[in-house]
């Protein structure tokens, strides 16, 4: 339990860097100094990396202090996979080959890979050369303890996000453990299926990514001084998602992490089979259910093919282009447009024929969780009920809820109802996060009763 204790002292910590943290490496160092950490030497070759030392906050103002600093090694952009080209999308990434002789510089973090900038957070990326990690790792005197390991999976909601918007060196160095963080392919070159793509892994290539990066983890992450068997696995949001969902899929992923720990998600959230979506899309403002491949087809100019050719079409697109396609399909069906899929399939990434109470008991990676949520949450959450159900009106939403920037993003009051929102429906909505609603405990049955299960909310909702 020792992880949990430094896991839950320590993500309220991480959670407060990001507010400071944009999507450059730069952002991520103000007020540091670098010099060369110890080169590592793995099974792929050596990696060199920097330490950067930070200046404490001081307790009662907030401001950094000259005198007292802390330091971690960090090793960034190092590749767990080949570099991809328009010929890998929509296929499995390989795992990196060796490095012979020369040395990684592993100074500064990776692309990150196609998206749109969303939010002011994140930004615009054309890069397919994108599947990377960072370690980074407290400087201690004594190394001959291994370490804990954690996982970062960042969110994003399946379009967008990336390793390098989370600082990894205050969770390290508070928690004195090892802390990874890796990116994936999002959006339509991570989680579009199509019917012409015959393998088990079909729409699921992001996440069959992050078990690429899970296993690079496995194999190399002692040479850094982690220890394999202390491997907890976390994420935010789409990274929580993906969480759950590898929790569901235990003959793929049971010896490659050994504790989870989510924030912001909902492990009861039922995706979609592999069969219907390539039948429908998800909830749509327009143009019906079309599949989202084939809203991804008719903005590329590729609708006039079908089956591979309609794929190879797509695959001769330039990455800009694919990224304003799937950018212009989000409009249209603005819920989880380009997200995971289940198959029942024995080869398939989540080997799930439903979300039953038998079929997740029979595929539950049974192990410790920790399972919480973070602070303002809520508000993202009503603003993803209510594009579900664009005919609302906001006028009638508590102000601490209105004024949010999230909600005038959607314009979700473009389709106010007659009469406006009911509050009844405010109520269900809360009611269904945070209990006496819909969502009673005994939906987690399946977790409950095999997975032990901590519940934590990190910070107060508002």
């Amino acid at each position: 339990m020792k992880i949990y204790r430094l896991l839950a002292l320590s993500f309220l910590s991480l959670f407060m860097a990001l507010s400071g943290c944009g999507g450059s490496s730069d952002s991520q160092d103000t007020n540091g100094s670098k010099s060369l950490a110890p080169t590592v030497q793995t099974s792929l070759g050596a990696f060199q990396g920097l330490k950067r030392s930070y200046p404490l906050p001081n307790a009662s103002d907030g401001s950094f202090s000259d005198s007292a600093s802390y330091s971690v090694y960090e090793y960034r952009g190092i590749p767990y996979a080949q570099a991809l080209t328009a010929e890998d999308r929509w296929r499995l990434a390989k795992p990196a080959t060796s490095l012979g002789s020369k040395v990684f510089k592993a100074y500064e973090f990776g692309a990150a890979c196609p998206q749109q900038a969303r939010f002011d957070i994140t930004e615009a990326s054309f890069n397919e050369d994108c599947l990377t990690l960072n370690i980074a790792k407290p400087v201690r005197s004594d190394n001959a303890e291994k370490l804990p390991v954690v996982i970062w999976i960042p969110g994003g909601g399946f379009l967008g996000g990336s390793s390098n918007l989370y600082r990894l060196d205050k969770l390290a160095h508070e928690g004195q453990i090892i802390v990874v963080s890796i990116n994936y392919r999002v959006g339509a070159l991570g989680f579009m299926p199509h019917p012409s793509i015959v393998e088990g892994w079909n729409g699921n290539f992001g996440l069959e990514d992050q078990r690429l990066a899970m296993q690079w983890i496995k194999d190399n992450i002692e040479s850094f001084g982690g220890d394999q068997t202390k491997i907890t696995l976390a994420g935010e949001s789409a990274g929580a998602a993906s969480i759950c969902l590898h929790l569901l899929s235990k003959t793929k992923t049971n010896e490659l992490f050994q504790q989870a720990a989510l924030l912001s998600y909902n492990c009861l959230y039922e995706w979609p089979t592999l069969a219907s979506a390539l039948t429908e899309s998800n909830i749509a403002l327009s143009g019906g259910r079309t599949p989202v491949y084939q809203r991804m087809a008719n903005e590329l100019g590729c609708s006039a093919y079908t089956g591979d050719l309609q794929l190879s079409c797509m695959r001769k697109k330039s990455i800009p282009d694919i990224v304003l396609a799937q950018g212009e399909v989000n409009k249209a069906v603005p819920l989880f447009p380009f997200a995971p899929v289940i198959d029942s399939g024995v080869n398939g990434t989540i080997p799930l024929a439903d979300f039953s109470v038998a079929s997740l008991k029979a595929n539950i990676h049974a192990i410790p969780m920790l399972y919480g949520g973070a602070k303002d949450e809520l508000r993202l959450y009503i603003a993803y009920d209510m594009i579900a159900d664009p005919s609302v009106n906001t006028s009638s939403i508590p102000s601490a809820l209105r004024d949010f920037e999230l909600l005038l993003y959607y314009s979700l009051d473009s389709y106010p109802p007659s009469g406006g929102w009911s509050p009844d429906k405010f109520t269900t909505i809360i009611n269904e996060y945070f209990g006496d609603g819909p969502l009673a405990l005994t939906d987690l049955d399946p977790w409950c009763r095999t997975t032990p299960l901590l519940l934590v909310l990190i910070t107060a909702l508002f």
